[in-house]
């Protein structure tokens, strides 16, 4: 709620434009941990792929990064927690993507097989460095997140 008083304050065009785009974010996060906390998560919530298209499409902001989704065998409905834990990946790849990589190119891959999933979120950027992909950066929890993620 302060951030949004603030916004309204701004008189820069650009920044006001930037805390809106933030404050949508804020928003959809809150909305998601809502939707957990009460369980509301069902079987039937829009392809994985799709909500993934959409998180891109609001991290990119001002980067003129290119978002492509590859989808391939047959799209199936997963428990809510798989879907869940899925997508919480899916999309702090994306987040990392954008704020890290400065990316050209984007893709997002979920491929469908008879007893299993594989979503690759793939960035054509500035790449990371190995130790840092390996054990991650002290003070922050992305990849160890997504990891704990994975595993369960």
């Amino acid at each position: 709620m302060q951030l949004h008083m603030v916004a309204k304050k701004v008189t820069d065009a650009r920044i006001r434009q930037e805390l809106n785009r933030i404050l949508g974010l804020m928003s959809e996060v809150l909305a998601d941990g809502r939707k957990a906390v009460q369980n509301l998560r069902a079987p039937s919530l829009e392809p994985l792929e799709r909500a993934l298209a959409k998180s891109a499409e609001q991290f990119r902001g001002a980067h003129q990064a290119e978002i492509t989704v590859l989808v391939r065998g047959e799209r199936r409905e997963f428990h809510p927690h798989v879907y869940d834990a899925a997508y919480q990946i899916g999309r702090e790849a994306l987040a990392n993507a954008f704020k890290h990589a400065n990316p050209s190119r984007v893709e997002i891959k979920v491929e469908y097989r008879r007893d299993s999933f594989s979503l690759i979120v793939r960035d054509h950027g500035r790449g990371i460095d190995p130790q840092v992909l390996e054990t991650g950066k002290p003070g922050h929890w992305g990849l160890v997140n997504m990891r704990a993620r994975a595993e369960t």
